[in-house]
């Protein structure tokens, strides 16, 4: 199964306004929608380069036809807030330069993900990853260097590069630290014998049962990674239940 982690820099929305706060803009006070800048993106496990593409050196058909082509070999996508941005983005700009449908993909949002299974104060990739001791971002001088790369400027662009692709460094970092934690991780790869859905390994062990709401199902977990899993094949159902 190929996965693909992937995230995106944007330009943004240029418009009018009277006040810094609280401001209702309408249409009419647009002046230019935003777009992207560049993407960073690259396939799970160490073994893989990192891809990047930008507006530095590509027409926006160029770099967006190279993600198209990635995301439609992909079977899994992995990304942060990607679901509510880096997806919903992408999709915008293939529609508006005359792309078509990729193949349908799964995806793993792993923000979503730690939302839901973590109480912090914070689910940044930036505070998650300095937390559990797995990285920093790079420093930056903020808007200023997406206004500098929106003026063509090369030092500006070395450094979106460095800083987005730090990101998708950092998502797969993260995602190696959470992975046995996820709950019904996406199977990453396919197979007819039970393996762990989330490294893909065969050093299992049976753990009981795990109980659906017509049938049961063996339950184990991964002693590679220590996730939990139910297998695939129904050992019985509920009125016939006799197993341990």
């Amino acid at each position: 199964m190929n996965v693909l982690l992937v995230d995106v820099e944007t330009a943004p929305h240029l418009g009018y306004f009277w006040n810094l706060w609280h401001q209702d803009i309408s249409l009419a006070q647009i002046k230019e929608p935003g777009y992207i800048l560049c993407w960073a993106a690259k396939w799970l496990g160490p073994e893989h380069p990192m891809q990047w593409a930008g507006l530095d050196s590509e027409t926006p058909l160029v770099m967006l036809t190279k993600i198209w082509n990635l995301l439609h070999e992909a079977d899994l996508v992995f990304h942060f807030n990607g679901t509510s941005f880096d997806i919903p983005w992408l999709n915008a700009e293939f529609l508006r330069h005359c792309l078509p449908p990729y193949s349908p993909i799964k995806q793993l949002d792993l923000c979503t993900v730690s939302k839901k299974l973590l109480y912090l104060p914070s689910h940044k990739l930036e505070f998650l990853v300095d937390y559990f001791g797995i990285g920093q971002k790079m420093k930056h001088q903020g808007f200023p260097l997406w206004a500098a790369c929106m003026d063509h400027d090369p030092k500006a662009w070395k450094a979106m590069r460095e800083y987005n692709e730090k990101d998708v460094t950092l998502l797969e970092s993260w995602y190696n630290r959470l992975q046995p934690w996820i709950p019904n991780h996406p199977h990453v790869r396919d197979s007819t014998i039970e393996l762990c859905p989330s490294c893909g390994s065969l050093d299992i062990g049976p753990r009981g049962v795990y109980r659906a709401k017509v049938a049961v199902y063996r339950r184990y977990s991964c002693r590679a990674c220590g996730s939990w899993f139910r297998g695939n094949k129904m050992i019985a159902k509920h009125h016939t239940v006799g197993v341990s």
